[in-house]
């Protein structure tokens, strides 16, 4: 073709737009922020010509005629399409896809050319082209590949969403498992160091003189610190959702209540607190000692990003999801939810501080206020109760942090006290309930295990010891007399403390169990769900253990 002939094709492809527009405007299902369209052309009649069709097609176009303002154009409009001749002046089309999409990775780019053969459709597409359009154009060819390159859009960004959620996914689930093993360590050797301060404290407690009252206070000081820590560690299991909860239908209005006094107490007299809760609140299937902690820890994040003070709202609805409802680490079922939204009136977040507040040690605090883990303890028994959690937050208008909680579908238990069902039938033991008892325990970490067994003699029971299940299993064979084993539940050697359990009961019927450990929530339910009846949670003193080891053989005794 010559280059007049191309030219007046160029008029012809305008004139023939113009004259099909009225007719071919059609439905369509294109979100409203992928209706903007550029043009790209340096023949000024093609291309009104073409926004005009695509305007009467409820499309939001623009049209620059020279390169120089294509890209300003892309950073300005934002189109999702743009239209772009392989002719530009002494420009190039072609050269200025990549250039294009600098300003936004997700444009697609459609070439439109009459100077066109079968190579340069192949060079554009090459170079990065979505498609290829040559002139003069038919409005329906035109429209089709419209909505064909608006729908590929979508699903590549789409795609490119799910993989970015996968990827986080997979990093936070790594995040989690270390966080969860990191956790299950530091209880060991915190029951180690809290158990062994028992027996100083105790020491230089029999002792007289100034010095003995500074040991006091440097007793003091690490149990404070060590208590610190076992606090932290129970909030890193909470975010890797590792934590034993016991969930049961709560009533939010009285739960709600009585936090209102903790909070006042808690925020400050700078920090005012409004709650708003309906009066047909449903009930809500949590751990009650967990939902304190949670709200207690949003309020006090609150209260730390408005350091001269102001408002603290919590108000509470109920939600029904129609459909699925993606979170950040989670996606909500269909259902029945309570929302409780905690918004404050202070800073807020940039998009960058908001996209990684979850995450466990991220803080933006001086590191000496907190060490990053209560937006990401939150998380995480939102997430173990069966719900989840969103952020929302722009600079300079405060943060709303919102927990999604599944309603309880037995309302009932709403007032019901925790303790009110009756315990199991359980099978006895012939020595359980006196202090001539024998217990085996079970523990690989040597200086655990060595603790423990102080206890236990110290309470007057017979102590057995195993550094594994396989040895715990061959001191049963032996017909030694044992009326209560206490295992940990994660041990190396491929016998878990379930494992162990399960055999040991086939071999003994009767022979009670208390469980223990430091992060194994979902092995202790499986472990109650089959019969075993009592958890001890890493780290543990003295007290604690007598009281779960009597009420284990007391049970034992009255069956």
């Amino acid at each position: 073709m010559s280059a007049d002939g191309a030219k007046a094709s160029l008029h012809d492809s305008g004139t023939e737009i113009m004259n099909a527009s009225a007719s071919m405007k059609r439905r369509d299902t294109v979100a409203d922020d992928d209706r903007r369209i550029l043009i790209v052309d340096d023949d000024p009649d093609f291309a009104d010509a073409l926004v005009e069709m695509l305007a009467i097609n409820d499309f939001v176009p623009r049209a620059v005629y020279d390169a120089e303002s294509a890209a300003a154009a892309v950073a300005e409009f934002a189109p999702a399409l743009v239209f772009i001749d392989i002719r530009l002046g002494q420009s190039s089309g072609l050269d200025q896809i990549s250039r294009l999409r600098a300003a936004d990775d997700t444009l697609f780019c459609v070439m439109i050319t009459a100077y066109a053969d079968t190579q340069t459709a192949i060079e554009a597409l090459r170079r990065g082209a979505n498609d290829f359009l040559r002139k003069p154009l038919q409005p329906e060819e035109a429209l089709a590949v419209v909505y064909r390159c608006l729908e590929k859009r979508r699903l590549s960004i789409q795609a490119a969403a799910m993989e970015a959620r996968l990827d986080h996914l997979q990093k936070s689930e790594s995040v989690a498992r270390l966080t969860g093993g990191i956790a299950h360590e530091f209880n060991n050797m915190l029951t180690v160091v809290l158990g062994n301060l028992q027996f100083l404290a105790e020491d230089i407690a029999q002792e007289a003189g100034p010095q003995s009252a500074q040991r006091v206070q440097w007793i003091n000081a690490i149990d404070r610190s060590a208590r610190y820590g076992a606090k932290l560690t129970r909030q890193l299991l909470s975010y890797a959702r590792k934590e034993r909860l016991s969930p049961r239908a709560i009533d939010l209005s009285d739960a709600m209540a009585s936090l209102r006094e903790l909070l006042d107490a808690s925020l400050g007299e700078e920090v005012r607190v409004g709650l708003m809760l309906p009066g047909d609140l449903w009930p809500v299937r949590v751990d009650p000692s967990g939902l304190e902690e949670a709200i207690i820890n949003l309020g006090l994040n609150a209260r730390d990003s408005m350091r001269n003070g102001g408002m603290v709202n919590i108000s509470i609805a109920n939600r029904r999801l129609e459909q699925r409802m993606t979170l950040a680490e989670t996606t909500l079922s269909p259902g029945e939810y309570v929302a409780i939204a905690v918004t404050d009136t202070g800073a807020g977040m940039s998009d960058e501080v908001r996209e990684r507040a979850f995450e466990p040690f991220f803080t933006t605090k001086d590191t000496r206020d907190g060490a990053g883990l209560g937006l990401s303890m939150v998380q995480g028994f939102a997430i173990q109760s069966g719900g989840g959690a969103t952020i929302e937050s722009r600079p300079g208008d405060g943060t709303t942090v919102t927990l999604y909680l599944p309603r309880a579908s037995e309302p009932d238990e709403a007032s019901a006290a925790p303790d009110a069902a009756a315990p199991s039938p359980r099978a006895g033991a012939a020595t359980a309930g006196n202090d001539t008892a024998a217990v085996l325990i079970v523990e690989d970490d040597p200086d655990v295990r060595d603790l423990a067994a102080t206890f236990v003699e110290e309470m007057g029971y017979r102590c057995l010891t195993a550094e594994n299940g396989a040895r715990a299993l061959a001191i049963l064979g032996e017909g030694t007399e044992v009326d209560l084993l206490f295992t940990d539940i994660v041990m190396p050697g491929g016998i878990s403390g379930l494992v162990l359990w399960e055999e040991a009961v086939r071999r003994r019927p009767g022979l009670k169990v208390v469980f223990t450990s430091g992060n194994s929530h979902s092995a202790f339910h499986i472990a109650e769900g089959s019969g075993g009846s009592h958890f001890l949670r890493k780290p543990y003193d003295r007290s604690s253990l007598k009281s779960i080891l009597a009420e284990a053989l007391a049970d034992a005794g009255d069956n």
